[in-house]
């Protein structure tokens, strides 16, 4: 949690005397009219932090393509289509990063066979994971890991723009 207080004695603006005095109050209740009139740059100071600590104002992932070693990801405005040699990956909501480039979404994952079975009781089935990492720039570092059993499932690293190179299971 933000101590709003520290923030507004750190910027040397001035609060409602009465706020600061009432320790009843949480400091994340803090409103524009708590604030000294004349400074309304204090009130967007006191806004972005405590966004920061609700997780708003992360940023998207850049659409388009994202290729490394094995691992091909495509990724919209909605989530994000995953190829691998021996599987394909899939996420169904928007993938944001906090403020440090960090993300973590859940998704799922079909492992491939290289022949595939007659009978559909017996074809692979999604597998529930969390698609978690880091951007810096064009690269991203990507870790699986299975929801089943908290397993890793791969660590990848990616570059924007990049062809993947996979090999496919035969």
């Amino acid at each position: 949690m933000i101590n709003v207080n520290s923030a507004v004695v750190a910027s040397g603006s001035q609060a409602n005397p009465a706020l600061l005095a009432d320790k009843k109050t949480p400091s994340t209740k803090l409103q524009a009219r708590d604030l000294h009139a004349n400074d309304a740059n204090m009130e967007s100071i006191v806004s972005r932090l405590l966004c920061q600590t609700k997780g708003h104002g992360n940023k998207s992932v850049k659409t388009g393509g994202w290729g490394g070693e094995q691992i091909g990801m495509t990724v919209n405005k909605n989530g994000a289509s995953l190829e691998f040699g021996c599987a394909s990956g899939s996420i169904d909501q928007p993938i944001r990063t906090n403020a440090k480039g960090n993300f973590s979404v859940d998704g799922t994952l079909t492992r491939r066979m290289g022949v595939m079975p007659a009978d559909p009781e017996l074809l692979p089935k999604p597998q529930d994971v969390t698609y978690s990492g880091n951007v810096k720039g064009n690269t991203m570092t990507l870790e699986i890991t299975s929801k089943a059993d908290g397993s890793s499932l791969g660590s990848y690293t990616l570059t924007y723009g990049q062809t993947p190179h996979i090999f496919y299971c035969a």
